[in-house]
């Protein structure tokens, strides 16, 4: 399990009835998060997740993100946000540098079988690249096509943890 991972079980725990994410009418406690991003990851293993696999992720700024990203990461995989927005053409060079075969999309925060679709058939390939990462986010491209930045699970658990300590 990874620090971010442990962090967030550790959180869920302690903090349970808090309200943990919240947006427009939606507020999650942190154990509806636990047990949501749980049945999240169940859905990708169910349907093969390989360890350090990438997902893309549907994302628009709302609470059910924060299920899916968390979902992703205690399944094992790695999370490839992509934002609804985003033009076809550019969400397929996503794919294509990701070569992700699935893709999370929770439009609700309600878990069902067509959140998950298959979009491409074969395993990616093992890059060693993505073994304890916690996502892949591709910068805006501003000097040419976008690049995908690999961001470890241990450094973003520092993260937070810094931002924790300064915030308290």
């Amino acid at each position: 399990m990874s620090a971010l991972s442990a962090a967030f079980e550790q959180a869920c725990r302690r903090f349970g009835p808090a309200v943990a994410v919240r947006g427009g009418t939606i507020r999650l406690a942190y154990a509806e998060l636990d047990e949501r991003a749980g049945a999240v990851a169940a859905l990708l293993q169910d349907a093969g997740l390989d360890a350090n696999e990438p997902v893309h992720v549907h994302i628009s700024n709302q609470p059910h993100d924060i299920v899916a990203l968390f979902g992703v990461w205690l399944a094992g995989g790695v999370a490839v946000p992509v934002h609804r927005t985003t033009p076809a053409a550019v969400a397929s060079m996503f794919h294509e540098r990701s070569q992700a075969r699935f893709l999370l999309d929770l439009e609700s925060t309600r878990i069902e079988a067509a959140s998950l679709s298959l979009i491409a058939t074969g395993r990616p390939p093992h890059r060693p690249l993505l073994e304890g990462a916690a996502s892949i986010v591709f910068t805006s491209g501003s000097t040419g096509a976008p690049k995908g930045v690999v961001i470890a699970h241990d450094a973003f658990a520092a993260k937070i943890g810094q931002i924790d300590t300064l915030l308290g």
